[in-house]
């Protein structure tokens, strides 16, 4: 098994204990450095849109360039894909 099918497998256990465990709020957001471009498409696959820094990020504004956002909305989410 490579680690893009380790990673899926993953990211889909972790998106489907959101989907049983999390406040739906408005979302969930994250922030991951620039280099691991093959993840981006993976995130985007399961719903997330690149968004703007948000507010409360962890990262300073110094170092916001060195990240790309993302957001799933899960208010009008009944599952995922």
């Amino acid at each position: 098994m490579n680690e893009i099918m380790i990673f899926r497998l993953l990211f889909s256990a972790y998106a489907n204990w959101l989907q049983e465990n999390i406040q739906r709020k408005n979302g969930v957001t994250l922030d991951s450095p620039k280099f691991p471009t093959a993840s981006y498409g993976l995130y985007q696959s399961r719903g997330f849109q690149p968004i703007q820094r948000y507010p409360g990020s962890e990262v300073g504004e110094e170092h916001a360039h060195l990240l790309v956002y993302m957001e799933l909305d899960l208010r009008n989410q009944h599952e995922f894909k």
